[in-house]
């Protein structure tokens, strides 16, 4: 099963963003021309085809979190539903920031990055397909439609 483990090794770097599609194709190539039993070539497939890591779906929705992320981004709402604390904090701390330093000018343009940000975010969240990273709340969970 060490094909396997190879296998999940260059997935999560695929996932992680390290590895490109192609690859990470030229890879999974490598790994099944060494191994020639059919079983695992089968369970090989069903592993790269799952991107829920979890495989557990949450109770989130996706439009809710895309709305939130367009309207109410700029506090980081949307990823505090997500469960994306972290970055919700960013989000409202770099807010904050730049509205208190907006009789400096420079927190306008604060404000005017964190607002694109979000408002980019809402949309891949809108837009994401399932397996993608913007299809995932915080916990790795697949969002409902």
């Amino acid at each position: 099963m060490a094909v396997v483990d190879d296998l999940k090794k260059y997935k999560d770097l695929l996932d992680s963003g390290v590895l490109t599609q192609e690859e990470f194709d030229v890879k999974k190539a490598e790994l099944l021309k060494q191994s020639d039993n059919n079983v695992l070539n089968n369970y090989v497939q069903d592993v790269t085809a799952n991107s829920n890591p979890t495989g557990v779906r949450s109770n989130k929705s996706k439009i809710v979190a895309g709305l939130l992320g367009i309207f109410l981004g700029s506090l980081g709402i949307h990823n505090f539903y997500l469960g994306k604390t972290a970055r919700g904090l960013t989000q409202l701390i770099l807010t904050i920031f730049g509205w208190l330093t907006a009789i400096f000018i420079i927190g306008y343009l604060i404000i005017v990055i964190v607002d694109i940000w979000v408002f980019i975010e809402g949309i891949l969240i809108l837009i994401s397909n399932r397996g993608s990273k913007w299809h995932l709340d915080g916990f790795g969970n697949e969002l409902n439609d």
